[in-house]
């Protein structure tokens, strides 16, 4: 089932553009870890080149992997296909994974603490046999990075190769580098400021070279901002991503002296090559829809939207766990993720039921719809007369009211039809009809990949009617096709009407 597109206000709607459509992704199902003795939820996540998923559970504080997302899906996960990492993560007060990240065959994640003061703790990890079948098959080297001792907690984390990272300060979205060769973690340079917002991840667009961080505004009650710098060491500016979305709830929970994770959990996730940005948001928004994630083009001047679902359209409700046939209004998106397999790309998206569900881009075609039409016997004697009407792709939705009269004469139009052929009938209602008539196509209608209509050959050839004198072909008014003009066509006609062939 794919995506549908929507236009979210006013201000994104004056930016969207035709390169919106150039991805559909359409819903392959979900993994589940309900049936797994350990691993219990998917917090942050990362894939690697063959279609692994490295991922923090914060129910057992560990980390583990998934061999191979696509083979598991529709499965449930068992100790066969989820292997432990390293099980020996655990924070006093409770622990928040916050980011991960892969480069050149080594596997990062970070964690941060619930309690005060807050301290982070992460760790790189190197796969030493493949398939994996347990901790035995990783070496896992972790560490805290400078500041941690004195209550700076790191959140967000990004690698660039397996020696270079990048941290996000939680309270101060500051960025700062390290360098982790071998078991030193060392500061590298001047840290990058900040957008004084609570940031909980970050991610980097190779291509435009921007780190883009997921930051919330508890002063305001607001999730879902993304902020952007330049990779280069300056500021990017605090423009952010789409809009901030305002909380459902009156105050922020806390715990210690820092808001709760709960209600702002989430991963934003950059496309390695494409400069797509893939974004969580989390539970108690103030529409109530519950976990959803958005889907941006970050190749243009500013990032736009493109795709955003709520779940309503693409998750149908099993009973175990989905609400209304999408994530649920006590649901949280957790992490987000991009990965490739078999030359086709996918997205996953994990909510704290458990479940990482998976979508695959289809390919859109971004041509124009282009129209062509064909006419019966011209001139005619006819006064109502049809025009067939062929689109080069498919049109899933046309109608009458995608069609209004040309020429000197006009009439009530009726539609019939589907995908790219169509036939529109248009009947004068009078009785001795002289003049020309045609068809015009408005440009109110979109293709299957939602792609509008331009406008162009949008007027067909005219009929020349002269039904007073009776002239026109052979086979003028052969309605139902059977080689003689005779009664039967009219009633055969009014038949289509009554039975709803024509809208």
């Amino acid at each position: 089932m794919k995506f549908r597109a929507l236009l979210v206000g006013a201000a994104l709607a004056a930016v969207a553009t035709t390169a919106q459509a150039d991805l559909t992704y359409e819903y392959q199902g979900f993994i589940s870890l309900l049936p797994h003795p350990t691993a219990g939820r998917f917090v942050t996540s990362v894939a690697d080149p063959s279609g692994g998923l490295f991922f923090g559970d914060n129910v057992s504080d560990g980390i583990f992997y998934i061999p191979d997302i696509l083979g598991t899906i529709g499965e449930e996960a068992t100790a066969t296909n989820v292997t432990p990492v390293d099980l020996s993560y655990s924070f006093a007060g409770g622990s928040s994974w916050q980011d991960s990240s892969y480069a050149d065959g080594t596997y990062f994640v970070s964690g941060r603490s619930n309690t005060n003061p807050p301290f982070t703790q992460s760790a790189k990890a190197t796969m030493l046999n493949s398939p994996p079948a347990g901790p035995e098959d990783w070496e896992v080297v972790g560490f805290f990075p400078e500041g941690t001792a004195v209550g700076v907690a790191f959140s967000g984390l990004v690698a660039f190769s397996p020696s270079l990272i990048a941290m996000t300060d939680f309270d101060t979205g500051a960025i700062t580098f390290f360098d982790v060769t071998g078991f030193n973690v060392t500061a590298v340079g001047s840290p990058i400021p900040g957008p004084n917002t609570r940031t909980v991840n970050l991610d980097y667009d190779p291509v435009g070279q921007k780190l883009y961080a997921y930051t919330v505004d508890p002063d305001n009650q607001m999730i879902g901002g993304v902020a952007v710098f330049n990779s280069n060491g300056t500021p990017g500016g605090t423009s952010y991503v789409g809009e901030y979305i305002p909380r459902k709830s009156t105050s922020f929970a806390t715990s210690g002296t820092v808001p709760s994770f709960g209600y702002y959990y989430t991963q934003l996730a950059v496309h390695p090559s494409s400069q797509q940005l893939l974004l969580g948001f989390s539970q108690g928004t103030v529409d109530d829809v519950g976990a959803k994630f958005q889907l941006f083009d970050i190749s243009g001047p500013g990032p736009d939207l493109i795709f955003e679902t709520n779940g309503s359209d693409v998750i149908p409700g099993d009973g175990a766990g989905l609400t209304e046939g999408r994530f649920g209004t006590a649901l949280q998106t957790m992490t987000t993720v991009f990965f490739n397999k078999n030359g086709e790309e996918y997205i996953g998206v994990a909510t704290h039921n458990n479940r990482l569900f998976i979508y695959k881009a289809v390919d859109a075609d971004l041509s124009p719809v282009v129209p062509s039409y064909t006419l019966g016997n011209n001139p005619t004697s006819l006064t109502a007369v049809t025009f067939g009407v062929s689109f080069n792709k498919n049109v899933p939705s046309f109608g009458a009211e995608n069609v209004t009269t040309t020429g000197t004469l006009s009439g009530t139009v009726y539609v019939s039809g589907a995908d790219n052929e169509y036939n529109v009938l248009v009947n004068t209602g009078l009785e001795g009809a002289n003049g020309t008539l045609g068809i015009q196509l408005l440009p109110n209608f979109v293709d299957s990949f939602g792609i509008e209509y331009d406008g162009n050959n949008s007027e067909s050839p005219l009929y020349t009617i002269n039904a007073s004198t009776g002239g026109g072909g052979e086979f003028d008014g052969d309605y139902n096709n059977d080689g003689s003009v005779n009664v039967a066509d009219v009633t055969d006609f009014a038949q289509d009407i009554v039975d709803g062939l024509f809208d």
